[in-house]
């Protein structure tokens, strides 16, 4: 055996702003950074606003977008918040129905603003229930595309 000692210097030094990123990762797959990068992301911010948030360069944000992991936990927080807004609006769809019908028979004043939001409601309510209906038959058939095979 030889005495001499490896050339350490060679092997790459984490920069002080990367050593969060080499921390332990969350049940996704995630640093604590990457997961507030994804909160960041689906929650509307831009890839700018979400560098300086991160104090991170775009370059490595869209990098950390396009891994499959980072691509996975953003599609499913926003696939939680459509949940959570489908719900809201189905819990509200029922009076929003009920304020139009007063208002029709002219049992409610018929305020131009109220009309609107009862309106909106039962729309959107419709739609996000015609998407989550698209999405379970559109996950049935990748299911039955096989792994791999149904997401681009």
């Amino acid at each position: 055996m030889s005495d001499e000692q490896p050339d350490l210097s060679v092997l790459p030094v984490a920069e002080s702003g990367q050593a969060a990123e080499l921390q332990g990762t969350d049940e996704d797959g995630l640093t604590p950074l990457q997961a507030r990068f994804v909160e960041l992301i689906a929650s509307g911010e831009t890839m700018r606003g979400a560098a300086i948030e991160l104090d991170r360069s775009e370059r490595t944000l869209r990098r950390w977008k396009s891994a499959t992991t980072i691509k996975a936990a953003i599609r499913d927080r926003l696939a939680e918040a459509l949940a959570r807004a489908r719900a809201i609006l189905s819990a509200g769809a029922g009076e929003a129905a009920a304020a139009l019908v007063g208002m029709a028979g002219g049992t409610v004043a018929a305020e131009a603003a109220r009309c609107a939001a009862a309106r909106a409601v039962l729309e959107n309510a419709t739609k996000l229930g015609e998407i989550a209906a698209i999405e379970e038959r559109l996950a049935e058939v990748e299911s039955r595309l096989g792994p791999g095979r149904g997401r681009l």
